[in-house]
Order: structure tokens, then sequence, then C-alpha cells
């Protein structure tokens, strides 16, 4: 196995450890907050900066840098919001 073959397969790594603070903070959501929280991950005319406004806003202290990874499923939770 090369470089570029294992480059292709890291992202596809089981990833174990506690979930990150953007997905225990889903886990703190009521179902509407967490509808309107996944859209808002999908959609790519949310920034980062604009997501964690809104969460830090209602008590989540969440940065951009784990939105993010998070949003490319890069974190400990290992899946796309």
């Amino acid at each position: 196995m090369g470089l570029a073959d294992r480059l292709e397969t890291a992202n596809t790594l089981v990833r174990k450890g506690p979930r990150c603070y953007v997905g225990a903070a889903e886990l703190m959501m009521n179902d509407e907050d967490l509808k309107a929280f996944r859209v808002a991950m999908s959609d790519s005319s949310y920034s980062a900066a604009a997501i964690v406004t809104a969460l830090r806003d209602e008590g989540f202290g969440v940065k951009d840098c784990s939105v993010r990874r998070h949003r490319r499923g890069l974190c400990a939770c290992g899946d796309v919001a």
C-alpha cells in the first residue's frame, strides 16, 4: 500500500475516544434545535464562525476549529452532522 492509498482511506478509519465538543453539544439539544443545527452544518452558506456564534449565544462552549473538524468528519465523533 502506497501513501496515496493510505491517504485515500485515512478519513474512513474508525475513530475512538470521547465525542468532540460539537458532538457533545448535539446531545444536549432539543429536537427542534438539533434539526436546525444539522441543517446549518450541512449548508456551506453557514460559516463555522456563524454557527459558533449561535452555539455560544446558547451557552455551548465550542470553537470554530471544532465546528470545521466536525463538519468534515475529522473529529472523534467520526461523522458529519
